[in-house]
């Protein structure tokens, strides 16, 4: 998705962002099923799944059913892939900043 945000192509990720809306939506189903699950430890992973799996739903929005892209949501979007890259990075114990995009 932010490749196909950078280059302007975006029907290129479209199909992405349905995958990442699935796998994303199948693994928090995953973890509410588990009846061990420690919350507090899965906080940062459920945070990172949310916001990568809303950025796909707003991916999705802003190509849109006609295949018209929206661009008020470009930037909507550009913003939520970020922010999953920050929860990421927290999830993998990098420093705030550390592997960011030089956009």
């Amino acid at each position: 998705m932010e490749a196909a945000l950078d280059t302007g192509n975006l029907a290129s990720g479209i199909n992405f962002a349905d995958a990442l809306v699935s796998l994303t939506t199948d693994m928090l189903d995953e973890l509410d099923r588990d009846p061990h699950r420690d919350p507090e430890k899965e906080a940062e992973l459920i945070s990172t799944l949310r916001v990568y799996r809303n950025a796909a739903f707003v991916f999705r929005r802003m190509v849109g059913a006609s295949g018209e892209p929206k661009p008020a949501l470009e930037k909507v979007c550009a913003a939520m892939i970020e922010q999953g890259h920050d929860h990421w990075r927290a999830l993998v114990g990098k420093a705030p900043g550390e592997g960011q995009s030089t956009k």
